[in-house]
């Protein structure tokens, strides 16, 4: 077999990160048995073929498509053996080649853990870490048997383990719908319905700038609050605007012609994920537009085509998940990374 040098040296000076992504995943793919590819267009359809022959908790917020795409950044692989199939990216620091990650942001398949394990293997050879996200916490035994466990460093400087730091929420969307939550929650809906009159309409590219300068505002705002960083809040946004994402619900949200927020969702049978919200800054508003935006897709829906669950991505810190929680779930599902090293 051929001995790879470590490419925390090999690229030290190279020109940019991209070369260094595109070495990594030759001497990958040229050391593992199966298909490595790009992630592209073509992958959605698979990925819920996948999802649909896999023993998952299908309510937890990686199982759907838009969760891949922006977990991945846009920048995603897969590598795929027969019926398994592992999704991931290489994170490296900020402008820097040196010391790059492989994430898996999700795997799915029967004994998917056997393909983690090939890729984190191969990736290791060439002195590359696995770091693994979204584990459940009563799958850690079967992950420590394989050589791994729980990550011990911080994810970055605003969250100890990305969102999986806090719990992912699980809603009845009937109560939701109703307001039954919690009545700090439901007092500041009502109060926002009567001083206001949005308008829901279905995305158009046409509205995209107005969306980009609305995403460009939230990430500044975000970053003054030491919430995240400008970079990374706009990364993680921008699969808003991804044409190639088939399955999606998507409303632009105006008040007197002008766009103050975007919601993107995403229905997998009874789950409905909510995966992104961008908005202006106003107070409240976030919460407002969130529940808003469920009531407005749910009413369009024969009853029978209704989803049963709203899912909410778990949190980076407490804030964020203290409203979440006010919005009274019904079943939490904590999740936590995993690493080999």
């Amino acid at each position: 077999m051929t001995k790879h040098p470590s490419f925390s040296k090999s690229f030290e000076g190279e020109a940019n990160i991209q070369s260094a992504i595109h070495a990594i995943i030759r001497a990958l793919s040229s050391s593992l048995p199966g298909r490595l590819s790009a992630i592209d267009e073509n992958c959605e359809l698979e990925f819920y073929n996948f999802l649909n022959k896999s023993r998952v908790d299908r309510a937890a917020f990686s199982y759907n498509w838009p969760y891949v795409i922006q977990a991945t950044r846009n920048h995603g692989f897969y590598y795929q053996k027969k019926d398994q199939i592992v999704y991931f990216y290489l994170r490296f620091n900020t402008n820097s080649t040196k010391h790059p990650k492989l994430i898996v942001v999700n795997n799915l398949g029967d004994d998917s853990k056997l393909c983690v394990c090939d890729l984190a293997s191969a990736a290791l050879k060439l002195h590359i870490t696995t770091i693994i996200k979204n584990i459940d916490q009563d799958e850690i035994p079967q992950w420590k048997d394989l050589g791994f466990q729980e990550t011990k460093e911080p994810w970055s400087a605003h969250s100890f383990r990305d969102d999986n730091t806090f719990p992912e929420f699980i809603y009845d969307i009937n109560k939701l719908i109703n307001l039954d939550v919690h009545s700090k929650t439901r007092q500041l809906i009502k109060k926002i319905l009567r001083e206001t009159n949005y308008l829901f309409l279905p995305y158009e590219d046409t509205w995209k700038n107005a969306g980009l300068q609305l995403l460009e505002k939230n990430s500044d705002y975000l970053e003054n609050k030491g919430v995240d960083s400008k970079k990374e809040v706009i990364s993680s946004h921008l699969f808003i605007f991804d044409n190639t994402i088939k399955n999606k619900i998507v409303f632009a949200i105006f008040e007197n012609k002008t766009i103050i927020g975007i919601s993107f969702l995403t229905q997998v049978e009874e789950n409905l994920f909510f995966n992104a919200i961008v908005n202006e800054n106003k107070s409240n508003l976030m919460r407002f537009l969130l529940w808003k935006s469920v009531v407005h897709y749910c009413e369009g829906l024969e009853e029978n085509k209704k989803p049963r669950y709203l899912a909410l991505q778990g949190s980076e810190n407490e804030g964020q998940n203290q409203w979440k929680y006010l919005f009274n779930p019904v079943r939490l599902i904590q999740r936590t990374h995993l690493t080999n090293v």
